[in-house]
């Protein structure tokens, strides 16, 4: 009896021993944080002790909110086509009036931009539009016609022309059916040589009686920059490519 009591003994301070060591090894049982007094927010926001009352609210940046990306740079052209077509030399015009087959005609603007018709005669029409010369051949004829009605349109562009000269791959005169810039027109043209003055490029435009000269920088342009250089080309441009 008394060994078996010796052993339980010998038992429990070992025990006792064991859970001393364990204690020493692991630093004592472990503390909770501190609660955060009235706190509604996530604890872990916070460092230990720190309240919410007394560190800044976070914000979270909606998408709407945030700071936008740079849109894409767009420039507006420095000259803007016409947005009426005006009648040149060459083009073909059908014009009828109503219940007057015999003032129904197709005809062909003279180069020197006029044209004959019945009852009228000689008639100055390169430059305006179809509008403006349905009018004016609508009041010529009322000395004639009783109320008469004048339809006009553009059977054939032959007078939009634009040309390329100089160090191009195919220069040459072009028709055009629509507003073309000047990058445009080079490459309708096949593109520069591999000798071309990329800075040297003029266009030719004459207006009445003057000759406006306009300087083009196709290595600027394409790079994106000087884009209001690449304007829209009107009829009888003439491109240098040196």
């Amino acid at each position: 009896m008394i060994l078996k009591n010796k052993i339980a003994g010998t038992i429990l301070i070992i025990l006792i021993l064991a859970v001393i060591f364990c204690l020493s090894a692991y630093g004592g049982p472990s503390k909770s944080p501190p609660a955060l007094s009235n706190s509604k927010t996530n604890p872990g926001l916070y460092p230990a002790g720190a309240t919410n009352e007394s560190l800044p609210v976070p914000v979270v940046m909606t998408i709407s909110e945030a700071t936008p990306v740079a849109a894409a740079q767009t420039v507006a052209p420095s000259s803007k086509p016409d947005q009426a077509y005006t009648i040149g030399a060459g083009d073909v015009l059908n014009i009828s009036v109503w219940k007057n087959p015999d003032l129904t005609q197709q005809l062909v603007v003279f180069p020197d931009g006029t044209l004959q018709f019945p009852l009228v005669g000689e008639l100055k029409v390169a430059g305006l539009s179809v509008q403006s010369l349905t009018k004016t051949l609508t009041s010529k004829l009322q000395k004639y016609v009783n109320e008469p009605v004048v339809t006009i349109s553009i059977s054939q562009v032959n007078s939009m022309m634009v040309y390329v000269l100089g160090k191009v791959n195919k220069p040459g005169g072009f028709k055009i059916y629509d507003h073309v810039d000047v990058l445009q027109a080079l490459c309708l043209a096949g593109g520069l040589t591999p000798y071309a003055k990329e800075k040297d490029i003029r266009i030719f435009r004459k207006t009445g009686g003057n000759t406006q000269i306009f300087q083009f920088n196709y290595k600027a342009v394409s790079n994106g920059k000087d884009l209001d250089q690449n304007i829209f080309l009107q009829r009888g441009d003439v491109i240098i490519v040196r």
